[in-house]
C-alpha cells in the first residue's frame, strides 16, 4: 500500500514515464519499457512472463452485442464463450486495445459506442481492433491477474475507455459497498 501511495504520486508518475520514455528513445523499444515497468512493479522477467503468458486479445468481430458485455454490476452472459473467442498475442500486438469501463453501466450504451469506435477504427486502420477486455481475457479464477494490469495495459497499443455514468465513481461506489459490508457486520457483532 505504501508503495502504491508513492507511486501513485504525480511527480513520481512523472519521472517513471520519463524514464519509460527514454527507454524507448533509446532504442530499447517496447520490450526494454515493458521489461522496465515489470521490475517497477516488482515483479520482474518473472512478471513480464506471466503476462505474456496470460495475454488474450478479443477480435472485435467476435462480440455478437450488448448481452456479452458485463454491465448493470454482473457479467456479460457470454463468459466462458467469450473468454474462447479470444486468442493469444503478443505484448504490444498491432491493433491491441485496452478497453477500460465500469461494470456497473449499461451494456447497451456500451455496446453503442463500442460498435460506433470500432466502425471508425475498422475504416481508418483497414483492419478489426484487438480488444483486451476483461470479461473475455481474464477467467474469474485468475485472481493473480490483477497483479499484471499495470503489464497488460502497457502491452496494448491503446486505450480506450467506455466512460459511461458510473465510470468516474467506481472506487468509491467499491469503497462505499466494502463500509457498508464492514459496518453492518460490526454491528451484527455487537448486537
Amino acid at each position: 500500500p505504501l508503495l502504491l501511495a508513492i507511486a501513485l504520486r504525480p511527480s513520481v508518475r512523472r519521472y517513471l514515464q520519463a524514464r519509460l520514455a527514454r527507454l524507448g528513445a533509446s532504442g530499447g523499444g517496447d520490450d526494454a519499457q515493458l521489461a522496465a515497468l515489470a521490475a517497477l512493479s516488482g515483479g520482474g522477467e518473472k512478471a513480464l512472463a506471466r503476462a505474456q503468458a496470460a495475454f488474450r486479445l478479443l477480435p472485435f468481430d467476435k462480440l455478437t452485442g450488448a448481452d456479452e458485455l458485463p454491465g448493470g454490476g454482473v457479467a456479460g452472459g457470454a463468459g466462458d464463450a467469450l473468454r474462447e473467442r479470444a486468442v493469444a498475442a503478443s505484448l504490444g500486438a498491432e491493433s491491441s486495445v485496452f478497453v477500460s469501463h465500469s461494470w456497473h453501466d449499461s451494456r447497451q450504451g456500451k455496446w453503442a459506442a463500442l460498435k460506433r469506435w470500432a466502425a471508425r477504427d475498422t475504416a481508418e486502420r483497414g483492419t478489426a481492433p484487438l480488444l483486451w477486455l476483461d470479461a473475455a481475457c481474464v477467467a474469474p479464477e485468475d485472481a493473480g491477474a490483477l497483479e499484471l494490469l499495470p503489464l497488460l495495459v502497457s502491452g496494448c497499443q491503446r486505450f480506450l475507455i467506455l466512460a459511461g455514468p458510473t465510470y468516474a465513481n467506481r472506487r468509491a461506489e467499491e469503497a462505499a459497498r466494502k463500509s457498508v459490508c464492514s459496518a453492518s457486520r460490526t454491528l451484527s457483532f455487537v448486537n
